[in-house]
């Protein structure tokens, strides 16, 4: 029992590291070295009008910036719907996951939209929000398969 109660809790301390590099490398992503702040501001308050552009000019842009700017909104905040659950002994679902990562990812727009690093764009948010619940899905995905193993294990 006391083995049990050890393994969580080091899991627990791993999962938090985890995170916060998590948070530490997103941060670096979105305002690190390379972010020049910018004379001339652009921001996009039409929902989808920066994703039809990079998927209508991708051959123009080049298939990297494509994937850098709408995969990548996306993947890039699959880790926070993954790690959320762990951190806590809270009960979290898709919606109350998704509305935690918008926020988020609202917070990073907002510190973008003042300082100039980056632009505030609400096809990032849709993007970010996306890939936040598609994580939380990969971690339910997971959480019930280590069930239904655990299950075979014990009828064995």
């Amino acid at each position: 029992m006391i083995y049990m109660k050890e393994h969580k809790k080091i899991k627990r301390i791993i999962t938090r590291i985890a995170f916060l590099v998590y948070i530490i490398v997103l941060l670096f992503l979105v305002f690190g070295a390379d972010r020049m702040e910018q004379s001339d501001y652009h921001y996009n308050l039409v929902l989808f009008s920066e994703i039809k552009r990079f998927v209508k000019y991708r051959d123009v842009v080049g298939y990297y910036v494509f994937f850098a700017n709408v995969v990548g909104n996306f993947v890039v905040f699959m880790p926070f719907g993954f790690l959320m659950p762990t951190l806590t002994n809270y009960k979290y679902n898709v919606v109350l996951i998704s509305l935690m990562s918008f926020e988020f990812s609202l917070l990073i727009e907002i510190v973008q939209l003042f300082t100039k690093l980056g632009s505030f764009d609400v096809d990032d948010m849709f993007l970010n929000t996306l890939g936040a619940a598609a994580g939380y899905l990969c971690y339910r995905l997971v959480q019930w398969t280590r069930c239904k193993l655990r299950k075979r294990r014990l009828s064995r």
